[in-house]
C-alpha cells in the first residue's frame, strides 16, 4: 500500500522543506509513492525499480552539464520513479530551467525543496508509515489465501474461486488461457460499478515451467491498487492448482519443457535428439537460444512469452522466477538473415517490458543449442548498464566482448587500447570528460554525426567540438583510412575492460 505524492508532500516533515511542484503537476494527485530514497549519484537509475520518490541535495546537478541533466531525467523517468525532489538554495542555488523542461517533457513530477530538507527525517517518517501499511496488506492477503485454499480443499472449482475473489477484493475477476481466450469470469455483485473503473491488473498463472494462463482483476474506481497487486500475486498460485486438470499439458508441451531443461543443463546425445523430435522440431535444424532477464521486479512473463511465440514459428519456452529461456528453430536457408529479422521483430514487440532479452548465436543442430544459450546469458552479463526496458540484444553484436571475456590474459587487449585510444582514456580520467563514450557512439552509428548527436542528446556544435578534440588525439579523422576498424575494436575493448 503506497501513498499518493500529494499525501507525501502534505506530510509535516515535507512541509518543513517548503516543496514546490515545478513539473508534472497534473499527475501529483494520482502518482503513488512506494518508497523514499536519497542519492546524489547521477547514474542511480539502474538501481531503482519504480515507484520511488528520489531526494537529491543538488550537488551533482549543479556541476552537471545540461546534456548530463537531460540523460539523468530521462533515465529516472524510464525507470518509472514516482518523482524527483531536489533541494535548492545551497550548492544548487535555483532549479535549472533545462531540468524543469526535461522533467515536464518526460512526464516526471519534479519537486523543488526551497528550504533545508531533513532527508533522514523525511524518509524515516514516510517509509515507516508505508511499512506499517504493507504489514496490514500482507495480513489481509494471508486471510484471502486461507479462504481460497480452504475452498479448493473442499472441492471448489475455478469458477467458485473466482467468485470468492470477486466478493472479497472486490473486483471483476477473469482468467484467460495463454492465447487470450476467456476461461472463466466472476462479476462484482454490483457489476456496473466495475465498468469504467480503475486500470485492470494482470498476473501470470504458472504451471509446469510455463505461463499457462493469466488472471485479470478489474477493480472499481477509487480503490487502492496496492491491495489488488498483493492479492493478485497471492491468488495466482492457488488458481494454478485449480487449473492443473483443466489445462492438462500435451505430450509436445511436456517434451518441450524437458528439452529446455536438458539444454540448460548441458545434456547431449540421443536423449536430446529424442526430446527435440517429440517437441515437434527437427534436431538437425538451425537453432538460436533466447534469454530474458528482469531489469527490475517482473510480475509477468506472459507478454514476453507471447512476443516470442508471435515472432517464431517453432519455439519452446521455459519460464522460471529468475528468467525466461527459449530455443527457436530457424529456416534452413538464409539463417543469419532470419535471425536478424527475429531480433528486429522482437525489439518491435517488447513494448517496454521490464526485461532485457538476448538472442544467442546460430547453432547447427540441437546439440549446439546449449552453446547458444550460454552465449546469450554471457551477452546480457556484458551489456552496458542502464539499457532501456525491452531492449533486445544480439550476441553477434557483442562478439568482441565475448571473445575478450574468454581470453585468460587481457594484456594484449589492454596494450591495443593503450596504443590506439590511450590518450583519450587518460584525458577522460583527468578531466572527467566523456570523449571515449562519444567516439564509441560515433563509430557505432557508422560515423553518422546527426545520429550520434541524437544518441548522446548533444547539440551538433558540441558534438563537432568533441570530435575535433578526439581526432587530434588519434592522429586525424579516421574515415576512409585503414585505422577505422582497429579504432572500433579498441573502443569496444576499452569499454569491456573498464567493467572488469
Amino acid at each position: 500500500m503506497g501513498l499518493s505524492l500529494k499525501e507525501v508532500l502534505a506530510d509535516d516533515t515535507f512541509r518543513k522543506a517548503a516543496p514546490l511542484v515545478r513539473a508534472g503537476a497534473d499527475s501529483v494527485e494520482q502518482t503513488q509513492v512506494r518508497w523514499i530514497h536519497s542519492s546524489e549519484v547521477m547514474d542511480i537509475a539502474p538501481l531503482l525499480s519504480g515507484g520511488e520518490l528520489l531526494l537529491a541535495g543538488g550537488q551533482s546537478l549543479a556541476s552537471a552539464t545540461p546534456e548530463e541533466r537531460g540523460r539523468y531525467i530521462k533515465a529516472l523517468a524510464g525507470r518509472g520513479i514516482a518523482a524527483l525532489a531536489v533541494e535548492t538554495g545551497g550548492v544548487l542555488k535555483t532549479m535549472p530551467q533545462d531540468l524543469i523542461a526535461e522533467a515536464e517533457a518526460a512526464g516526471l513530477p519534479l519537486i523543488e525543496l526551497t528550504r533545508v530538507a531533513p532527508f533522514v527525517e523525511m524518509a524515516e517518517a514516510i517509509n515507516s508509515l508505508m511499512v506499517g501499511q504493507s504489514v496490514e496488506l500482507m495480513r489481509r492477503a494471508d486471510l484471502l489465501s486461507q479462504q481460497l485454499a480452504s475452498a479448493l480443499a473442499e472441492g471448489a472449482g475455478l469458477k467458485q474461486l473466482l467468485e470468492i475473489l470477486a466478493m472479497v477484493l472486490p473486483a471483476q475477476v477473469s482468467v484467460y488461457d495463454r492465447t487470450g481466450e476467456l476461461l472463466e469470469r466472476a462479476e462484482l455483485p454490483a457489476a456496473p460499478e466495475a465498468d469504467g473503473g480503475a486500470a485492470a491488473l494482470d498476473f501470470d498463472i504458472a504451471l509446469r515451467g510455463g505461463v499457462a494462463a493469466s488472471l485479470r482483476l478489474q477493480p472499481p474506481d477509487g480503490h487502492d491498487p496496492a491491495w489488488y497487486q498483493t492479492a493478485g500475486t497471492r491468488s495466482a498460485g492457488i488458481l494454478a492448482l485449480a487449473l492443473q486438470q483443466r489445462l492438462a499439458p500435451s505430450l509436445t508441451d511436456v517434451a518441450g519443457t524437458e528439452l529446455l531443461r536438458s539444454v540448460a543443463s548441458g545434456v547431449q546425445g540421443i536423449r536430446l535428439v529424442q526430446l527435440c523430435k517429440a517437441a515437434g522440431m527437427d534436431p538437425g535444424a538451425a537453432f538460436v537460444a533466447l534469454v530474458a532477464q528482469p531489469e527490475a521486479s517482473v510480475s509477468r512473463w506472459a507478454p514476453v512469452e507471447q512476443a516470442i511465440r508471435k515472432n517464431v514459428r517453432k519455439v519452446v519456452v521455459y519460464v522460471q522466477q529468475s528468467d525466461l529461456v527459449a530455443v527457436a528453430a530457424l529456416p534452413a536457408e538464409a539463417t543469419q538473415a532470419a535471425k536478424a529479422e527475429l531480433v528486429r521483430r522482437l525489439a518491435d514487440s517488447m513494448g517496454g517490458q521490464p526485461v532485457i532479452v538476448a538472442v544467442g548465436p546460430v547453432g547447427n543442430g540441437i546439440s549446439q543449442a546449449a552453446r547458444s544459450l550460454a552465449e546469450a546469458r554471457l551477452t546480457i552479463s556484458l551489456s552496458p548498464v542502464g539499457l532501456y526496458e525491452g531492449a533486445v540484444l544480439d550476441a553477434d553484436d557483442f562478439a568482441i566482448e565475448r571473445l575478450a571475456f574468454k581470453e585468460p590474459d587481457g594484456a594484449a587487449a589492454r596494450q591495443l587500447v593503450r596504443e590506439l585510444v590511450g590518450e583519450i582514456v587518460d584525458y577522460d580520467a583527468l578531466k572527467g570528460s566523456r570523449l571515449l563514450e562519444t567516439l564509441a557512439a560515433w563509430l557505432a552509428s557508422g560515423c553518422n554525426t546527426a545520429q550520434t548527436a541524437r544518441t548522446l542528446f548533444l547539440e551538433r556544435q558540441s558534438l563537432h567540438s568533441r570530435l575535433d578534440r578526439i581526432f587530434g588525439m588519434i592522429g586525424g579523422d579516421p574515415r576512409g583510412t585503414e585505422r577505422l576498424a582497429g579504432l572500433h575494436l579498441a573502443v569496444r575493448l576499452a569499454r569491456y575492460l573498464d567493467q572488469q
